[in-house]
């Protein structure tokens, strides 16, 4: 008799303020860099290894561990995820592995969930980058400019060479154009941070969606 594995229903997705959502998304986006890094490091490299010394069957046995890694990286990443989004996304199903540490190892390498793992251990990590430099970019501009009039006093002014950016684009010399101009970047900054966030948010958990959940969530 055949049986038919069914995935999870997803779970209603939990209501947030906009502030809780800037801060989970943030949070996802921060961290989600070093982790992206390790994982791309440790799949890349056990990767290469593995098949590089195929021809010696040692290679499958570190296939196999660099997939149990994947596979790690991709439950830690689905739980990253339902933090973000405030719901729970659907767990995929694995093929059990089979007794012995021989069966184990070939069915592990035939299983095609872990080996989608594998692959977003590796093609999340550029995206981890761009999303993490552009959600600290906007931060650091919406916090730095807009707080400018605080901390402007501190920046060295000794050469009479130096030009401010309100000097550049015309506005004028003088600290009061350069706070002015400043301030109106920041709050620019600060107006549209929870709007590149969210857009970060949405392509980073979308890999994720595609490769890891196994079913539309």
């Amino acid at each position: 008799m055949s049986q038919t594995l069914t995935l999870p229903p997803a779970a209603p997705a939990t209501r947030r303020s906009w502030v809780g959502d800037l801060l989970a998304g943030s949070a996802y986006l921060i961290t989600g860099f070093p982790l992206a890094l390790a994982a791309f490091v440790l799949l890349v490299t056990g990767t290469a290894v593995g098949l590089g010394t195929l021809v010696i069957v040692v290679g499958v046995a570190v296939l196999a561990l660099t997939l149990a890694i994947a596979r790690g990286f991709a439950a830690l990443e689905r739980s990253r995820v339902d933090l973000a989004l405030g719901r729970r996304l659907p767990r995929p199903a694995y093929r059990p592995l089979r007794d012995g540490t021989v069966g184990g190892v070939l069915s592990a390498g035939a299983d095609p969930r872990r080996w989608l793992d594998l692959v977003h251990g590796i093609v999340a990590f550029p995206v981890a980058v761009a999303t993490f430099a552009l959600a600290v970019a906007w931060w650091s501009a919406a916090l730095g400019g807009t707080g400018y009039v605080l901390w402007e006093w501190a920046l060295p002014r000794d050469n009479p060479e130096d030009t401010t950016l309100a000097e550049l684009i015309g506005l004028g010399d003088g600290r009061g154009p350069d706070i002015l101009l400043t301030t109106g970047m920041g709050l620019f900054a600060l107006v549209t941070l929870p709007l590149v966030v969210r857009g970060c948010v949405a392509v980073q958990t979308g890999i994720a969606r595609a490769l890891l959940s196994g079913a539309e969530s």
